[in-house]
């Protein structure tokens, strides 16, 4: 069973993914992308909206962390609902020790 989510936001047939995280740091746009890759491999991106573009490299620190990954499993569960038997591959930043000291 999934956390409290944000509310999300679907374009481009459940590709393209948005919310607003609501945290000590106000309030921030983020978005999630699936890109195909290769065959049925979708690239699962994720990252903040500023000046015009997602920025996968900003810790923006809302303190909301688990309320946004669990927004991002609901997106990765609408995904495919609408696209079934694909695969999705991400990568993860090491960013623990980053987020303890801000």
């Amino acid at each position: 069973m999934l956390e409290e989510t944000y509310q999300l936001h679907e374009f481009e047939d459940a590709t393209v993914f948005w919310f607003i995280s609501k945290g000590e740091k106000g309030d921030i746009t983020k978005v999630i992308l699936f890109t195909p890759k290769e065959g049925n491999v979708w690239n699962l991106g994720f990252g903040d909206y500023y000046e015009g573009a997602v920025h996968d490299g900003i810790i923006s620190n809302n303190r909301d962390l688990r309320k946004v990954m669990s927004t991002v499993a609901k997106a990765t569960y609408e995904f495919f609902t609408t696209h079934p038997n694909q695969i999705i591959s991400f990568s993860l930043l090491t960013i623990a020790e980053e987020i303890s000291t801000t």
